[in-house]
């Protein structure tokens, strides 16, 4: 496949794919270029943060495991596992709801701007006022998926990082994905925390209200092994359900893989529920081929990560860059994605 033009403003990245069980991967460029010196390539092997990826790969599998072992169910009220909000204007919320980004709960919020750390976050976010209403729209929100970590939690009676080892990682055999901090071969992201920091200071594209003056531990050195979001990092001590996990591409491919046998039923969850870009916690791509339209399900990370995953052709695309890792402004990764992914429909499909 051609590499699109994009690809040429990030310092490194990584293309594998999976066609009926055929792998083939593509390392290339930089993981780590912040001085000629010390600049180190990207190799099959890197580990990348990845982001909001840890959604499908930590989180919903998590869920459709649960699922399957009768541990709860997606039509199950979120309060029944998160006491706090049980009194909230959160009691009435669904497992589903949270999934499909239906909740009305708020899109973000830096929880990191709270004086007592030691609250409970379930608690944290049930005095958040809903933003919306319930079922009114997709609104994409990490503070839902923070939410179904802590419900995890509760049924697993473990911390997060154990109830995903558990649940997802040892039964598929994902020996290279875990939370941080990560040694050795790791893709590097951003300089510090400028990009939350500016989010806060122009209130764009949420409307926060606080100062950044407010925070005293914002990062100023480049993250190399260390989660890249805020709220992981300065709330959750780093293990978190909406972000948090840095992967391999080849435990990536497992894990697509296994989506693709329907491991725990988890075809049940690649369903359209209420917007049709969104199914239970996967995300979809619909693209334009000879053969009319391919749908392609999966997530996007922040840090220039993404995958989709096609039923109809038993195949899986995965693109790995550090975006980020630039002195000016980072690509937006569906513009480095979706060229790439429309590139990879293409070659299947004639296949």
């Amino acid at each position: 496949m051609k590499t699109p033009d994009l690809l040429k403003e990030v310092p490194g990245f990584l293309f594998a794919t999976s066609v009926k069980g055929e792998r083939n991967y593509s390392a290339n460029g930089l993981r780590q270029s912040l001085d000629p010196l010390d600049a180190l390539a990207v190799t099959v092997d890197t580990k990348y943060d990845l982001a909001s990826l840890t959604k499908i790969v930590g989180t919903t599998a998590a869920l459709i495991h649960l699922v399957d072992l009768g541990e709860l169910k997606v039509a199950d009220l979120a309060s029944k596992y998160l006491v706090g909000w049980q009194r909230s204007d959160k009691a009435e919320i669904t497992i589903s709801e949270l999934l499909t980004h239906q909740s009305g709960l708020a899109e973000w919020y830096p929880l990191y701007f709270q004086k007592n750390q030691a609250e409970n976050v379930v608690e944290q976010i049930a005095n958040i006022p809903l933003k919306y209403q319930r079922n009114s729209g997709r609104r994409y929100s990490d503070l839902g998926f923070i939410a179904l970590g802590e419900i995890i939690k509760t049924i697993s009676g473990k911390n997060l990082a154990d109830a995903f080892s558990e649940l997802v990682f040892n039964p598929l055999g994902m020996k290279n994905t875990s939370f941080g901090p990560i040694d050795g071969e790791v893709a590097a992201t951003s300089k510090g925390d400028w990009y939350e920091k500016n989010m806060i200071a122009t209130n764009t594209p949420y409307q926060v209200d606080l100062e950044i003056a407010d925070f005293s531990s914002w990062r100023d050195y480049y993250l190399i092994g260390e989660v890249n979001d805020g709220n992981a990092y300065h709330r959750l001590n780093g293990v978190s359900g909406h972000a948090g996990l840095f992967s391999t591409a080849e435990d990536l491919m497992v894990y697509a893989e296994s989506i693709l046998a329907n491991n725990w039923n988890a075809h049940s969850f690649l369903k359209v529920l209420g917007d049709p870009m969104q199914g239970l916690g996967f995300r979809n791509w619909r693209l334009s081929s000879q053969n009319g339209e391919e749908i392609f399900w999966g997530h996007t990370g922040f840090t220039g990560i993404a995958m989709g995953i096609s039923l109809a052709h038993q195949s899986a695309a995965l693109l790995l860059t550090n975006r980020l890792h630039v002195a000016k402004a980072p690509v937006p990764t569906e513009e480095l994605w979706q060229p790439y992914l429309q590139s990879f429909c293409a070659q299947i499909v004639i296949e």
